[in-house]
Formats: structure tokens, sequence, C-alpha cells
């Protein structure tokens, strides 16, 4: 997508690959790391991503995908919380997809066993802001679980915090949101 609308050419594309592969990150955070894209255009590229996602499976057409992008950028509010808001979509079906379309596991909350030490690696309101929260460290590892997997500078900054790999968990938003106040307080 950012090819086809020129956002970066095929010299810049071969250079993230090449540096993604170097330092075994995904491409986004290549991008950004090298400076072609900035953090407002990938997380409206991986919105868009999802949203062709959306229309293969034939969940939404691409009229209802267009009004549901223009609703997002108008309010404020995620492509993900509008078509949940707009009925297409369930919180944990989202969750679903978004796990399956990035070969992550997919879990309810409720089901997780939470080191309440671990969670408190981060501030309430970056959990918040990001929807992100540690729920285990495992060796060099700090599991998360996350509504949003595809926000690369979240990760970026969570392994920069810990010093850890960040290993991810999809979990639906409200659930979520949930569980970052019962294991963050203020």
């Amino acid at each position: 997508m950012l090819l086809e609308d020129r956002r970066i050419d095929g010299d810049e594309l071969l250079k993230a690959l090449n540096y993604s592969e170097k330092n075994s990150i995904p491409l986004g955070r290549s991008l950004l790391a090298l400076g072609l894209i900035d953090k407002e255009t990938l997380a409206l590229y991986l919105e868009k991503q999802l949203g062709e996602s959306l229309v293969e499976r034939s969940i939404m057409n691409h009229a209802q995908l267009e009004d549901a992008f223009s609703r997002a950028q108008s309010s404020g509010i995620t492509f993900g919380q509008i078509i949940v808001r707009l009925g297409y979509l369930t919180d944990e079906n989202l969750a679903e997809l978004i796990a399956e379309d990035y070969d992550l596991p997919c879990i309810h909350f409720r089901n997780l066993n939470v080191d309440k030490a671990v969670a408190g690696l981060i501030s309430r309101e970056q959990a918040l802001k990001t929807l992100f929260l540690p729920v285990e460290k495992d060796g060099e590892v700090l599991t998360v679980a996350t509504a949003r997997p595809f926000d690369e500078l979240a990760v970026s900054e969570l392994e920069a915090i810990s010093g850890l790999k960040i290993g991810l968990l999809v979990v639906p938003e409200h659930e979520l949101s949930f569980g970052i106040r019962q294991y963050l307080t203020e």
C-alpha cells in the first residue's frame, strides 16, 4: 500500500526490508526507525490493511469500509472501535481476526494469570494509551496482552523500557481496559 500510494519508493522498501531482517523486527518498525514514515502514517496503513482484510472476508464492502474510515478520522476514535460500534464485528470477533492476521494467540483476559509486579513495569497512563499490559516475564521475554499488536512504536518503547523481547497476546479491547484498571492503580 505504501508503494502504491508513493509514500515510499522501491529502494526505500528494500532498505527497510533489509533493516527488518538484519534486526529481526517487523517491517513497520523498520520504516519508523529509518524515518521513512511517521507513526500516524504507519497507523493509518495498518488500519487500511485491517479494513482490506474485512472486505476480503466479506464482513464489509468497500462503501462501508470508506464510511468507517471517514468516521474514524473525523471522530478521533480508532477504526477498530468504529467497526465494533457500527456492528460489523463484536470486540471479541475483532480480536480474533487481528490475532489471526498477525498469527498471534487470542485469549480472554479472565483466562490470563497476570503477575502484578510485571504489570507494574509500565504506568497505568501508558497502558491505557497504548492498550498494552505486561502480564508475564519468562527469561528474556515479556509477554504483553494487547488489543493493538500492530502498534510497532509501543512495542519498541516497551522493549526499551524493559530491556526484554516482547511477546504478544491479543485480548478484546474492553477486557483489556478492564484489566488495566484492575491491575494498575493510579
